[in-house]
């Protein structure tokens, strides 16, 4: 059981980073109009989530691990747009990832994967 959550845990984070690497220049607001930008370090395997402030001024909020992928399917790096937000959604490996939201052609940033 060690070895698959551990293997969950990776793929999960794999994908986190994945998407956080997109959308790593790119701000965004919520529904209460506060800005965040999030950047992956692919290096350190971590999650930095920023808030921006009206001049455009930069302060840590959150940071977590993340996995930057496997072989074969590393992490792309680049900016990209965001589309496809789900509450649960259903994963290749039949896990499903909550919070989950897709970028770059189908790829998910979620949470780590749950079993039904």
């Amino acid at each position: 059981m060690d070895f698959i959550m551990k293997k969950l845990v990776k793929f999960i984070g794999c994908l986190v980073l994945a998407v956080a690497v997109f959308m790593s220049s790119s701000v965004a607001a919520n529904a209460a109009g506060v800005k965040y930008a999030i950047y992956v370090n692919t290096a350190l395997n971590c999650v930095t989530i920023m808030t921006v402030d009206a001049n455009g001024v930069e302060t840590p909020y959150k940071a977590m691990v993340c996995s930057a992928g496997r072989t074969g399917h590393l992490t792309p790096q680049g900016t990209f747009s965001t589309y496809g937000y789900y509450d649960w959604c259903y994963m290749v490996d039949g896990t499903y990832g909550r919070y989950s939201v897709r970028f770059n052609g189908g790829i998910l940033f979620h949470s780590v994967p749950y079993l039904a």
